[in-house]
């Protein structure tokens, strides 16, 4: 007997993990040491590669768990200073400096800007103090953790 009703703590990635692992790769196991077939039959050709599918999908989503207990950080700017660049860039083909658009914005404008780069500092800070759990995960995972940071 399996319980399908997962607590609010669980993630889905975990949860379809262990509903696998816990429930289906046994039944599934256990029908197929009940059929007593020959090694060379198409039929239980079949069923082991029904079950390696089912293994693989456990570690997917093992390493989809991994992935999405990162933070997404979105470094976004503010569409004002979006709108000031464009513009400068049109009237004179470059760029501009800090300097060049800085007498476009009033205060409030400099009050947005500065909580957006608050906000980017505090997401920022969030990320680098992660710690990679080595023994979570094998030399892919570190290799994807390391990426993403």
């Amino acid at each position: 007997m399996f319980n399908f009703s997962g607590g609010s703590d669980i993630s889905m990635f975990s949860y379809m993990q262990n509903c696998i692992q816990s429930a289906f790769s046994p039944l599934f196991s256990s029908f197929q040491n009940t059929l007593r077939v020959d090694k060379n039959n198409k039929k239980n050709e079949n069923l082991n590669d029904v079950n390696a599918k089912m293994n693989e999908l456990a570690i997917l989503l093992s390493k989809a768990q991994n992935t999405s207990d990162l933070p997404e950080i979105k470094l976004e700017t503010d569409p004002l200073v979006k709108e000031k660049i464009e513009e400068y860039y049109k009237k004179n083909g470059k760029y501009p400096s800090a300097d060049d658009i800085k007498d476009s914005f009033d205060e409030n404008a400099f009050n947005r800007i500065g909580d957006i780069i608050n906000k980017w500092k505090n997401d920022i800070i969030e990320y680098t103090k992660l710690e990679n759990d080595l023994d979570k995960g094998d030399s892919l995972d570190e290799i994807n953790f390391l990426r993403y940071d």
